[in-house]
């Protein structure tokens, strides 16, 4: 029984270091999109809109990595910026995704 518990914990400890419960979060898909926008968009830590959020501005040309798609009743998306080094939200309006050409795709790791 100790055994187990321990096995628990190791896991525990595992799922924390990858991000909580959704250890997929921290690996790409590769699918990478290209932002498009007439200013700037803000990769943010959370999905909201805040300006204690952000990471930093993407610009028009730079691309992320799609991690998680947007939900129903968001408009952001889970995404790595190699710019930054760093993981964040971006909002799914201002990415295109090259191999469709579309932009505000909520998850375009499912196409067609």
């Amino acid at each position: 029984m100790t055994e187990n518990k321990n096995f628990e914990i190791n896991d525990q400890a595992l799922e924390n270091a990858a991000g909580g419960s959704s250890s997929y979060k921290q690996m790409g898909t590769g699918i990478i999109l290209t932002v498009q926008v007439d200013s700037k968009l803000a990769l943010r830590t959370e999905p909201v809109i805040a300006d204690g959020n952000i990471v930093g501005y993407l610009y028009t040309g730079d691309q992320v990595e799609f991690v998680e798609p947007c939900y129903e009743n968001s408009t952001f998306m889970f995404v790595y910026s190699p710019k930054f080094g760093s993981f964040g939200y971006v909002a799914c309006n201002y990415v295109v995704d090259p191999a469709t050409g579309r932009t505000g795709v909520r998850n375009p790791a499912v196409r067609g």
